[in-house]
């Protein structure tokens, strides 16, 4: 007896984000567990990497003649109009290509996607969101997908479904790739997006083990011994982070990682120096204790110099990321920014542009951070730039 059945066919797109520097560095690995779940849970899947691509129209129009049973994208908010102008080409091909959306800004902004055409909407754990959109035959766009509880339950990012060899990225001199060990951060900072969405506030943790198999098959099959910790801050939890320590130690590995200042201290700079640290980063964002205040970062001006202290005194390359144009932030607080950085001298300082993005408090709640904006579609613009409405 012969059987017709035969596993739908699913294709993941990952769109270009030209506004980088280089789209090239860091491995999507959202879309890629996406995959291997959905791998698990017996779909034929490909991936569709448009990342670096300038002119790709044509390779996603060919894509779009072929038959697959849903088209999933995914796209943090600047990479939203990537998103649907890629929606629109697969529905130019066939008004009846299923596509589904999801990722960030699908997650913290789900009414920014609904008047666009997409059959599915994702706001949550793409693990648990992917198979109810495809197979929900409902008019419903918008679907809410249950979070996973259990990070180690997640299958390792499907990354032979990409050319890794595409991708470059180096961290003091030796090629590296990127990985997570935990989700979430539990701080409530006004700039950052996803503060009140559980998936992106609560932390899950995946144990040591479970990192460190997947970190050994990285070196095993691709030769990487130099890793991104992509976490949030790795040092949420300072005895895991030790134990952590411990494992790279032993293997030898090498890493950078962002670490929050103020849970920063001698013991974890010491375990971090002998686990292999290169860099470690941290958004100091600025040198006025009255901002740091406002966004609700947690530190000041001293406890965010001190992190570089301990940094150079254990040979660690330190750098720091700070804003301007944060909400309340006068000239002089401005000036106080400058003086940190002259003072505490860090390796590397980056200046960016304050943006509130949907999800963050300074954009869902703006009267409450004094700001004026207008909110833009993310389906044209990539920025919101705000401005105080109080005068310096």
């Amino acid at each position: 007896m012969v059987s017709n059945f035969r596993l739908k066919k699913i294709l993941l797109i990952t769109p270009p984000s030209p506004y980088l520097l280089s789209d090239k560095a860091i491995v999507p690995l959202g879309i890629l567990y996406v995959a291997s779940m959905l791998r698990e849970q017996k779909y034929d899947v490909e991936v569709l990497d448009l990342t670096g691509l300038k002119n790709y129209e044509k390779s996603v129009l060919d894509y779009a003649s072929k038959e697959y049973d849903a088209y999933g994208l995914t796209a943090t908010s600047p990479d939203f109009g990537q998103a649907v102008h890629i929606l629109d080409l697969i529905k130019s091909v066939n008004t009846k290509n299923k596509v589904i959306l999801g990722g960030p800004h699908a997650t913290v902004g789900p009414q920014t996607c609904l008047p666009h055409k997409f059959d599915k909407i994702v706001a949550g754990d793409g693990w648990t969101g992917a198979k109810l959109a495809i197979e929900d035959e409902s008019k419903e766009q918008l679907i809410f997908a249950p979070m996973l509880e259990n990070f180690d339950d997640a299958p390792f990012p499907a990354r032979d479904l990409i050319d890794m060899d595409s991708y470059e990225y180096y961290i003091g001199g030796n090629a590296a790739t990127n990985v997570m060990t935990q989700l979430g951060c539990p701080y409530g900072c006004a700039f950052c997006s996803g503060r009140a969405q559980p998936e992106y506030r609560r932390m899950r943790l995946r144990s040591i083990s479970n990192v460190m198999k997947e970190l050994d098959m990285l070196h095993d099959q691709y030769g990487f011994d130099t890793f991104m910790i992509y976490d949030d801050e790795i040092n949420i939890i300072k005895k895991r982070t030790i134990e952590l320590m411990e494992e790279f130690e032993k293997r030898n590995f090498k890493f950078r990682a962002y670490i929050k200042t103020n849970l920063f201290d001698e013991e974890t700079a010491k375990a971090m120096k002998k686990g292999g640290a290169i860099e470690l980063s941290t958004g100091v964002e600025s040198g006025s204790d009255k901002i740091l205040k406002i966004i609700e970062k947690g530190t000041t001006y001293q406890i965010n110099k001190k992190f570089i202290d301990i940094c150079r005194k254990y040979g660690i390359y330190a750098k720091a990321f700070c804003m301007v144009g944060l909400p309340g932030e006068t000239y002089e607080d401005v000036m106080l920014t400058k003086k940190w950085i002259l003072d505490a001298k860090p390796d590397y300082f980056n200046l960016g542009i304050n943006t509130p993005y949907p999800g963050s408090p300074e954009y869902d709640m703006k009267e409450k951070y004094d700001l004026e904006f207008g909110k833009i579609d993310f389906a044209k613009d990539q920025a919101s730039y705000s401005s105080s409405k109080s005068k310096a």
